[in-house]
Formats: structure tokens, C-alpha cells, sequence
């Protein structure tokens, strides 16, 4: 450094100059924390980092103390320094022999470390790909499994129940019915015991040679009107009808009751009581619907005969076959009370 008055060479960090006494200005060193910041920032944008860290940091010297404020005169300089000043020291930094690390290399190796990252990263990715493949794989695998459960268990239970209720097994066809064998006969030339008359809305009553509304052999007709002897055989109860042995101008066989009015009543017995109800008057009618022939009624209170008839559902109700004071006919249960 020279002096600021006199221009002579002077040793770094004197305070006075020693040809003229002038007051040198003082100078401090940069402190080696900050050198070492400085250097750090430089090698991260570089990429040498550590080397250039590392050097800065290792040939550094410590925070130099402020300068002496002692004035020193310039008898108390040695002529060594009036000849020039000290030489430099051999441990001065600029006397070692060291290499930095060059840019090229710096930025090579910045490369490189970017690559490890990237190839790094790749790795990651690829990890985390083969892990979410095997979460999928494993989610897949147990709703197979959770179904397979479902179908044994529906197997089991179809199984079960087919055991428990085992299909029957195809049963065949039943032959068709064979056509009933015809009532026994009665005999010819049985007795006569009652007579009847062909009533109705019908226009012939059909002789029968079974009791029977089918498979059965017709053997003549009655015209309405028309009055048959009764024979004396046993009624017959089928098909809900009541079937009586007539004969009409030599041709016998069977009749139902419904269209007869018998001289002497049905020749059937007596199977109830019938007593009329909520209502002021019941009818007796010739038929079994609300329409047919009015034959007689019977006040609220009073009771008729039921006789042992078929019960027949027609016209929307029921109706019973009933004696009250000698007349026969049809009667509504809907106002009639049987005991």
C-alpha cells in the first residue's frame, strides 16, 4: 500500500507512515464465516460445492482484529521496513501450490447428479406403479374369492332344498275314465206310487238310463207338461240332483226331481228347519232364480221344512228345496236362518 501523503511504499495495515508520520486510513479483512457463505452460494450455482467450499474455507484465516490503535513512531520501525516493507510470507495463501475445481468439471458433475435424481425418480414412479398394481391385484383376487364363497354357499343351498323337497317323478298320463257302469235296472212292472207333472222353463224332460247329467244313455223325452207315473224305487242323489224312476207311455228310466211337481211331495225325507229373518215376507218360487214362478211366501218369523235336496247355487245365492203347509218349492237362503 502507499501513503496517502508522501506516495512511499508502505507494509499493509501500518497505521502511521513512517516517512512522514501521516495516519494511514484502517482496512479490515472480510471475516472467513462470510467467505465461507459466499463460498457455499458460489458452489451450489456451479455445481463444485464441496471442493470450492472446502478450499475457501481451509485457507482462510480468522477474523482479523481491528488494527492496533497504538501509534507507532518511526524510530520503533525496523530498517528492514524502511527498504520496502517484509517480504511475503511463506505460508501466505498466494505462495501455496493449490488446484480448484474448473467450471467444465463443475458442470459435469452437476449433470451427473441431475441424472441420479431423474434415474431416482424414475425408480420411484416405477415402485409406486408395481404398488398400486398389487393393491388392485389383491383387491381383484378377494372379491373372487368373497364371490366363489357366495356361489358354493347357493350351491349348498339349492342342493338343500332339493334334497328336502325332491322332485317328483313324471307321473303319466291317466287313462281316461271308463264310462260309469249304468245303475241297476229296476224291474219291470214295479208298482206305481205317486204321479207328477212336468213343470219349469224347459220344453222336455229327458229319460235317462243312468242318474247321471253325463255319460249316460238317453232313452226318451217328456214334453213339458206332461204327467209320468212315479214307480216305487228308491231315489237316487248325484250330480246334486235328485233322480226319480218314471214312466211315460212305457218307457221307464230316470228323471231329476228339479222339473217335477209330485201329487204327494218329493219323495225325500226332511233334513232341517228353516226360519225366515230380516225380512217382512220370503218367497217359495218354482225355480232356482228370482224371476221364476211365484208359488207362495212366507212371513218373518215362521219356519219351513227343509227337505233332504241338493243345495243350488244359482242367481247369485244359494237356494234350498222347502215344504211349508203342502207347497214344495224353492227358498233364498239369504233370509233364511236353518238350524
Amino acid at each position: 500500500m502507499k501513503c496517502i501523503k508522501c506516495q512511499k511504499i508502505l507494509e499493509a495495515n501500518i497505521q502511521f507512515c513512517p516517512y512522514c508520520g501521516q495516519e494511514q486510513p484502517t482496512t479490515r479483512r472480510m471475516p472467513s464465516q462470510l467467505l465461507l457463505v459466499i463460498a457455499i452460494i458460489g458452489a451450489g450455482l456451479l455445481g463444485g460445492g464441496g471442493v470450492a467450499a472446502f478450499w475457501l474455507f481451509s485457507n482462510s484465516k480468522g477474523p482479523e482484529s481491528v488494527v492496533s490503535q497504538t501509534t507507532q513512531r518511526p524510530s520503533e520501525t525496523s530498517v528492514g521496513s524502511l527498504s520496502g516493507g517484509p517480504s511475503p510470507s511463506s505460508d501466505s495463501p498466494l505462495s501455496r501450490d493449490t488446484e480448484t475445481p474448473t467450471v467444465d468439471t463443475s458442470i459435469e458433475q452437476t449433470a451427473r447428479a441431475l441424472d441420479a435424481t431423474m434415474t431416482a425418480l424414475a425408480d420411484a414412479e416405477k415402485t409406486a406403479q408395481a404398488r398400486d398394481e398389487a393393491e388392485s391385484i389383491d383387491a381383484t383376487m378377494t372379491s373372487l374369492n368373497a364371490t366363489e364363497r357366495a356361489l358354493n354357499a347357493t350351491t349348498e343351498a339349492l342342493n338343500n332344498a332339493q334334497n328336502s323337497n325332491p322332485i317328483p317323478a313324471p307321473v303319466a298320463p291317466a287313462a281316461p275314465a271308463a264310462p260309469a257302469a249304468p245303475a241297476p235296472q229296476p224291474s219291470s212292472g214295479s208298482n206305481v206310487c205317486d204321479q207328477a207333472t212336468v213343470i219349469g222353463s224347459i220344453s222336455e224332460l229327458a229319460i235317462q238310463e243312468s242318474p247321471l247329467i253325463d255319460n249316460t244313455v238317453l232313452v226318451g223325452v217328456v214334453p213339458q207338461g206332461s204327467r209320468v207315473n212315479v214307480l216305487c224305487v228308491e231315489p237316487r242323489i248325484s250330480d246334486e240332483r235328485v233322480w226319480v224312476w218314471i214312466d211315460y207311455q212305457g218307457i221307464e228310466g230316470w228323471v231329476t226331481t228339479r222339473y217335477l211337481r209330485f201329487d204327494n211331495g218329493v219323495p225325500v225325507g226332511q233334513c232341517a228347519i228353516g226360519t225366515v229373518v230380516n225380512i217382512a215376507s220370503l218367497s217359495i218360487r218354482e225355480e232356482t232364480y228370482r224371476e221364476s214362478r211365484y208359488l207362495d211366501e212366507v212371513p218373518e218369523g215362521l219356519s219351513v221344512s227343509v227337505l233332504c235336496v241338493p243345495e243350488i247355487f244359482d242367481d247369485g245365492r244359494s237356494w234350498v228345496f222347502v215344504e211349508y203347509y203342502g207347497i214344495e218349492g224353492w227358498m233364498s237362503t239369504n233370509y233364511l236362518f236353518i238350524e
